[in-house]
């Protein structure tokens, strides 16, 4: 609500938040892992993305001066869809390498980040 000034955009980007995280726990669940120390720290992670994305989007709905849902929707993916995507894609491009590792933690970032991440432009959008 501090950062959009609208409760229904509030509303939109929490749901679309609480959407990524559970999607990602499901995900996790799937896979087989036992939530422990280095999963809550993978989760949290994923919650410190989920918040920027959406938050950037919602910002720029909100500043879209054109009152009809469907042009704002527009103007806010022609603002910062681009910026989500390429942040989106370095994120998972970065944490591809680290698949290789024998660190543990290391291995469950690229499934987590790659499913967090695939969920939030569009999730956001069909939500506003």
């Amino acid at each position: 609500i501090l950062a959009t000034q609208n409760m229904i955009i509030a509303l939109a980007a929490t749901a679309t938040i609480t959407y990524i995280v559970a999607s990602t726990m499901a995900f996790a669940y799937f896979l087989g892992w036992k939530l422990g120390i280095l999963e809550s720290i993978v989760f949290v992670m994923i919650i410190g993305l989920a918040v920027d994305y959406c938050v950037h989007l919602a910002d720029a709905y909100r500043q879209c001066e054109d009152e009809a849902r469907e042009k704002r929707v527009v103007f806010m993916l022609r603002r910062m869809g681009m910026a989500i995507i390429s942040g989106a894609f370095t994120t998972i491009g970065s944490s591809f390498f680290l698949l290789f590792t024998t660190i543990s933690f290391f291995r469950q970032v690229f499934p987590d980040n790659y499913v967090g991440n695939l969920h939030v432009a569009y999730q956001l959008a069909v939500l506003l």
